[in-house]
Order: structure tokens, then sequence, then C-alpha cells
């Protein structure tokens, strides 16, 4: 009998530890949890970098902000509290604890209010971050069923076996997005030139007028603004799509038979991108913008960033269709060494320039908006838009001669520009209900459009007192500092408050502002918007004039504290 009841207690412990032995499902799932949320909290950034794996790695190891720190100390310290009592059920609860615990601790990306570089949630970056997780998923699941299996033999069970693993596998879990990556890469390239393909056969089928706008600035408000011009039988790539897959895109989902004219914003990060664009869009005309400094951290010279931009005038000009220079901000010899003499071109430039066959004149902001004269072989328009900015009004002339080249009436397109809409982000003024105004160019990264933000700062403030909230321009490489410190003396002139947000990035900007400050202007540093919204809701009069000069993208601005 007695026999019979070890036997049974054999028995129902066996079992018991069976029971007790799968509880790692909890802990895989509490730890799947963790795995999510700090997979979605790098997928932003991950994105940001465009998937580049190198790129990627570099930003996570910058100041150690991808490697675990928190969790992993907490998880090793307990492992050897751990070794002491061996207790399954009270490593489980920690364990599940710790990674609850932290995951909450990260904020949902998709919920951020930020109204620039929202972070989107693409088809492609859902694929890495499901092939990531399922990755994660296979090892949690393996590693914790060893940590069940040891639980079932007492004699062995002890949680330190796994804790090297454990952190490793913590440590290793932003990059598991990069090996999701690589390993959908071969799909990714089948599914992009798929995309490709249907994207340029209904181009070649539907055959709109194709108009492509390149340049270092200037690109998306010269978009806006033709867009205006021609009206509804054109579709503009929306806000600043400009990449080859942003225009695909579009293609595929918005251009449609009512669409007369295609208007493509091409953009560039490096050489041949342009070319690229071209062979899907094969824009008839062609706007050129600018040759400025904007990529010189990519290009490393004005000749190689020239070449750049102007090959888009080789699809023109195989087609014979329209080229339009701004001469205003390309250097001329560019234009004879990259597109000779083509009879097709028009050239924008100021007035009693050689060369130039459209000339500029009178440009001046008011208070209702932007003014200008332009001339062409004894023509005269005056054009006025109630958009601010001086360098509006180059955008406006180009956008203008191209629609001439289109065949717009002169008087038609002058009468669409006295209703053109602000463009988002670009020198918009909101007259907001507390009595202040805002000039939002968050989406301004260069230095004419820096200083012309200045001075339409200064013309609307009036007697007000002005306030510049910026982080200073980006991608300006060897010449950040110098023309940080353009922007600055500018600013000494234009400005009453300074609000440098990240100042450190800045340093040229900071030095020379605080160097040169006159009587009654105020310097202030800020660590992030957040804390110069704070001073301002805090500092802030009716009258003021705020000018947001550009806006960072989070892997420029957020701490990252994991």
């Amino acid at each position: 009998m007695i026999q019979a009841a070890t036997a049974k207690i054999k028995l129902y412990r066996a079992a018991l530890w069976g029971i007790m032995g799968r509880m790692y499902i909890l802990l895989a799932i509490s730890f799947m949890f963790f795995a999510y949320k700090r997979s979605m909290k790098a997928i932003q950034f991950f994105q940001q970098e465009g998937y580049a794996a190198w790129d990627f790695t570099k930003f996570a190891f910058r100041k150690f902000q991808f490697i675990d720190k928190r969790l992993s100390v907490c998880v090793f310290a307990y492992s050897i509290f751990a070794t002491a009592h061996r207790n399954y059920h009270t490593d489980i609860a920690v364990l599940c604890a710790l990674f609850i615990l932290f995951a909450l601790r990260h904020n949902n990306p998709l919920a951020a209010s930020r109204p620039k570089k929202k972070f989107e949630l693409t088809s492609r970056a859902r694929r890495i971050l499901y092939a990531a997780l399922a990755i994660d998923c296979a090892l949690a699941w393996q590693l914790f069923e060893y940590l069940g299996a040891l639980a079932g033999t007492e004699k062995y069970y002890c949680m330190c076996r796994i804790t090297g693993y454990l952190i490793f596998f913590i440590q290793s879990l932003p990059f598991m997005l990069e090996f999701a990556n690589l390993l959908l890469a071969p799909a990714e390239y089948f599914i992009k030139r798929k995309y490709f393909r249907e994207a340029k056969k209904r181009l070649e089928e539907l055959s709109p007028t194709v108009v492509g706008i390149t340049g270092s600035f200037g690109k998306t408000s010269t978009k806006n603004i033709l867009k205006h011009i021609l009206g509804p039988s054109a579709l503009a790539t929306a806000r600043s799509i400009n990449t080859l897959f942003g225009i695909v895109r579009v293609v595929r989902e918005e251009l449609g038979p009512k669409h007369k004219y295609f208007i493509a914003e091409i953009g560039t990060s490096a050489p041949g991108k342009v070319a690229k664009i071209c062979a899907l869009a094969r824009p008839r005309h062609a706007i050129l913008t600018a040759v400025g400094n904007m990529h010189y951290a990519y290009f490393k010279s004005g000749a190689a960033v020239a070449r750049e931009k102007f090959s888009i005038f080789k699809t023109v000009i195989e087609q014979g269709g329209a080229a339009v220079v701004n001469k205003v901000q390309v250097d001329g010899k560019y234009i004879g060494e990259f597109m000779g003499e083509y009879a097709n071109a028009a050239f924008l430039d100021g007035t009693g320039s050689s060369g130039a066959n459209y000339r500029i004149s009178g440009a001046k902001v008011a208070r209702d908006g932007v003014k200008l004269d332009l001339a062409h072989e004894g023509k005269n328009w005056t054009i006025a838009a109630p958009v601010y900015g001086i360098h509006q009004t180059k955008d406006i002339a180009l956008a203008f001669i191209m629609a001439l080249k289109l065949g717009v009436k002169a008087e038609d397109a002058i009468a669409s520009l006295k209703t053109l809409p602000q463009t988002r982000h670009r020198q918009e003024v909101i007259r907001r209900d507390d009595g202040t105004t805002l000039v939002d160019d968050a989406y301004n990264s260069n230095i004419d459009g820096f200083i012309s933000a200045l001075e339409t700062t200064r013309t609307l403030a009036g007697k007000g007192r002005a306030i510049l909230v910026t982080p200073g321009m980006l991608e300006l490489g060897k010449l950040h500092d110098e023309y940080h410190r353009r922007a600055a003396k500018k600013a000494i002139e234009t400005i009453d408050i300074a609000i440098l947000v990240k100042p450190e990035r800045i340093r040229a900007f900071a030095d020379t502002f605080r160097n040169g400050m006159r009587k009654g202007q105020q310097l202030v540093l800020a660590n992030s918007f957040a804390e110069a919204e704070a001073w301002l809701g805090a500092n802030k009069k009716k009258g003021d004039t705020l000018l947001l000069e550009n806006d960072l993208a989070d892997v420029y601005e957020e701490k990252i504290s994991i």
C-alpha cells in the first residue's frame, strides 16, 4: 500500500512538473510582446535609413542607441540571484514581468504626433517586421522550451544555463530586421521589378505629357505651382515624393485617363538616381530649379551635383521637349558643359543679365504675398500670388514659363496664380487664434530658403517680435559650419529671439549669434522640439511672429533610451 501511494505521488509529481515545464509558453508570449515593441521602435529608424544595413548599424552603435542596457542588466542581475534558489515558477514570473515592463516603456511610433516624418508602416516595412518577428518567435520558442525541459528535471534546472543566450537574443532584436531584410531581398527585387514594369506600361498606355522637376531645392514648390496652373488635368507626385519607387507607386495607384499631364518631382541622393527615374517616367519637358550644396555630404563637389541634376535633360533633348533652367541659381558654366547649346532651352535670370531670355525683376514680399515682374522678348507680365518668401518668386516664374511652353495662355496662368494655395511647411504663413503668426518652413533645409524665411518673418513681424526656432540645416557636408555662420549673421539682422534645437549640431550658428547679438536679442538652447515648445508656451506674446525653420527626422532628434 505504501508502495502504491509512493508510485501515485511520483506520477502526480511528474504530471505537475510537466505542466510547470510548459509554463515556458507564457514566457515566450511575454517575450514576443517585448520583441514586437522593440522591433517597432527599431523599424522606424531602419526605414528612415533607407533599409540600408550598414547605415542602420552605424546609427544603432552611435552612442549605443540600440544596444540594450537596462533590460540586459536586470536579466543578468536576476540570474545571479536565481542561481541560489533555482525556483522555476519565480523565474518565469520575474522574466515575464521584466519583458512586459520594458515592452510598455516603448511608445507606439504609429501614434506619433509630429507634423513631419511621421512613421508609416509601409508594405515593405510590414514584410520586414513580420519576417523578423517570425525568426524571433522560432528562436524564443527553442530557448524557452529548453528552459521548460530543464524544469522537468529538478536536479539539472538552473536559469543561468540560458542567461547568456537570452541577453544576446535581446541585443540582437533590432538587427533581426537587417537579417529579415536580407532574406527578403530576392522577393523584394522581383516585387520592385513587377511594380516598375506595371508603372512603365501604364505610362506608355495613357501617354500623358510628363514634366520632370529636379534641383537642389525648390522642386516641391515649383511642382505645386505648375500643378495649380494646369488644373485637374494634371497629376503631380504628392508631398515630397521624389524617389523612383515613390513615383512608381503614384503612377500605379493614381494616374488615370483624365490626366493629360504628369508632373514628377525627381530627387537624388547618389549619382545615377535621376537617370533611373527618367528611364521610367521619360519626361518630355523638364525644369531645373537650382544646383546648390544640399547634397555635398553625398556628392562632395558642385560639379558632381550639377552633373547629376543636368542628366534629366538627356531624355528631354532626345524627345525635343522644353528645358527650363533657373540660371539665377545655376552656375552658367554647367549649362555649357552638361547641356550645350540646346535650342529649346529657356533660361530665367535677373534684370540685365546676359544669356537669359526670361528676366525677373521687382520681386518683393508684402503682407499679402509676393509680387514680381517677368520680361521676355519685349513682353512684360506682372504676377502676384498669396504665398510668402522671396525665393518663391523664382519658383513661380519657372512654373509660369513651363506653363507657356505647354500652351497655357499667359493671362490664364496669371489669373490662376492669384488663387495659389500655400505649400505646406514651406514658408506657410498661419495666423493663429492666440494672436501670433507662424511661418512654417519645416521642410526647408537650404541656405537660400533659410535666409528668405528670415526676411519674410521680419516683414510679417513688423514692430512685433520675430522668433526663430531651428535645428539648423542638413546634408551640407564640409559647408555645414560656413552656411550656419551665414544664417546666424542674417538672423542677427532680422530676429529678436533665436531658439536652437539640438544646439550641439550647429555650434557655428550658436557661437556666431551669441557673439554678435544686439541689445535686447536673446538666445535660447533647447534639447528637443518639445523643450522649445514649452519655452514658447511660457514666453510668447500676442503679435509675435514665429519661424519654424526646418525640422529633424527622428534619427536626428529623438533621444533613445533602451
